[in-house]
C-alpha cells in the first residue's frame, strides 16, 4: 500500500509489479491454442493465409454460446460486407 500511494519515488517497483501481475501463473492457456491450431491447421489445411488462420483461431478459441449468438445481426453484417464488394467492384 505504502509503494502504491508513493508511486512517484518508486517507478521502477510498481513498473515490476504491474509487469508480474500480467504474466500468467501457467502456460494452460497458451497449450489449448497450439492445440487448437494444430485441429485448425492440419495437412490437409496447411496452405491458410494467415489472416484467414488468425480468425478461425479467434472463432475456436472465444467460446461462443450457440444458444445466445446473434446469427441474424452476423448474417447481416455478411450481406453488407458483400454487397460493398459487389459495389466496389463495378
Amino acid at each position: 500500500k505504502y509503494i502504491f500511494n508513493n508511486i512517484s519515488k518508486f517507478p521502477l517497483i510498481v513498473k515490476f509489479i504491474e509487469f508480474s501481475l500480467i504474466i500468467p501463473s501457467t502456460s494452460v492457456e497458451c497449450e489449448r491454442v497450439f492445440s487448437q491450431v494444430k485441429i485448425i491447421k492440419n495437412r490437409l489445411r496447411n496452405k491458410l493465409s494467415i489472416p484467414k488462420l488468425n480468425n478461425l483461431i479467434l472463432v475456436k478459441t472465444s467460446s461462443y454460446n450457440i444458444s445466445t449468438f446473434p446469427f441474424d445481426e452476423a448474417v447481416e453484417i455478411f450481406l453488407n460486407i458483400k454487397e460493398r464488394r459487389k459495389r466496389n467492384n463495378n
